[in-house]
């Protein structure tokens, strides 16, 4: 898994990918995920850059796995707030961003069985987890129709994830 996470982002020394795979791995044990996973969404949404921040609009995103802050309560009534700067700089901890991911991993898995009744797939939580469903005003990339709910087709960014972990899985970097 270093090797996965080096081919990510060739920049990083082979030292830190090997601390980040053992945290990412730790991860993945409490949180029932692959480590792969977490390697393939990290290099979409960050490059394995523990300090990225991203703004769009009102919205900021922070660290590997690019959380948004205002998934935080602290966050909710304002970006600025004491409790929010606080909470923006543990994301900004990779050790603490990752673990952040696990959380939200399991959140997103719960909330698809919860909205849906159906199972959690990989492509369905990281729907939730990439904010692509708010984007296509999906459930879990998934419509209810009279007939249940429907799959929809991948949107680019989750088939992309999806791919790159496939490419890890089988040694393809």
């Amino acid at each position: 898994m270093p090797l996965a996470i080096h081919a990510a982002n060739p920049h990083l020394g082979k030292a830190l990918a090997r601390r980040y795979a053992r945290e990412a791995q730790a991860v993945c044990r409490k949180h029932q995920c692959d480590p792969f996973t977490i390697v393939a969404m990290v290099e979409y949404e960050s490059r394995w850059d523990a300090r990225a921040v991203h703004r769009s609009g009102s919205e900021e995103y922070v660290g590997l796995g690019q959380i948004r802050l205002r998934n935080y309560a602290a966050c909710r009534k304002g970006l600025a707030q004491a409790a929010c700067v606080a909470k923006r700089k543990q994301l900004l901890t990779a050790s603490y961003n990752l673990r952040a991911i696990g959380a939200h991993i399991t959140a997103a898995r719960k909330y698809c069985a919860r909205a849906t009744g159906r199972r959690a797939l990989f492509a369905r939580w990281l729907a939730v987890y990439q904010g692509v469903d708010a984007q296509r005003g999906s459930t879990c990339n998934q419509r209810k129709t009279k007939r249940g709910w429907k799959d929809l087709p991948l949107h680019p960014l989750t088939a992309r994830v999806i791919q790159r972990r496939g490419e890890f899985v089988r040694g393809e970097f």
